[in-house]
């Protein structure tokens, strides 16, 4: 029997992908219609490191996986590119975020640049010993993508962090029934 704590649960995960179909539709046609060839972030690596940060490794683990496969309803990348690039990249965020140890907005924004910056590489270098043609390098492109990502971080963090506090099984510090019956604790 589905308990509270499952339904928030449930009602987050929906919530999330929610957001990543959003994410992903607006970086395919909003942002080619309004910037035109101008370098996209990647948004949606943004909300998969902030995943990373904020969840339990497991849950963590398993969203990532269902977003990736997500993702490739939106670009021509191939699925196991996708899984791999994410896999290495959530290893090496992970594993970083246990050695600093802060969540603070700043280190999620430069998680999130450092995150785009992995990602470019180890698709670049996945792709050069997966495919017959390897993916182009464009240093400039890549730069510009990850200094977006760092200011794109910002709405998704606070995006992230009220989706968090809605689905939260935390009771506040302060019960508003005891305090409208003017009661003290």
């Amino acid at each position: 029997m589905l308990n509270k704590n499952h339904m928030r649960l449930i009602l987050k995960i929906a919530s999330f992908t929610m957001l990543f179909f959003f994410i992903c539709a607006f970086e395919t046609s909003v942002w080619p219609t309004l910037f035109g060839s101008f370098p996209m972030p990647h948004i949606w690596l943004t909300m998969i490191v902030y995943i990373i940060i904020r969840w339990p490794l497991y849950h963590g683990i398993f969203f990532t996986y269902f977003l990736g496969f997500i993702l490739i309803f939106y670009t021509y990348a191939p699925l196991m590119m996708i899984w791999i690039t994410l896999n290495l990249v959530y290893i090496i965020i992970w594993t970083i975020k246990n050695r600093v140890n802060s969540s603070t907005l700043l280190s999620f924004a430069t998680l999130s640049a450092v995150s785009c910056m992995l990602f470019s590489v180890l698709y670049i270098m996945i792709s050069a010993v997966l495919e017959n043609k390897g993916t182009s390098v464009f240093l400039l492109h890549r730069l510009t993508e990850c200094g977006l990502a760092f200011l794109f971080s910002l709405p998704i963090y606070f995006i992230g962090n009220f989706l968090e506090h809605i689905f939260s099984a935390k009771e506040s510090w302060r019960n508003p029934k005891s305090t409208a019956a003017g009661e003290t604790a």
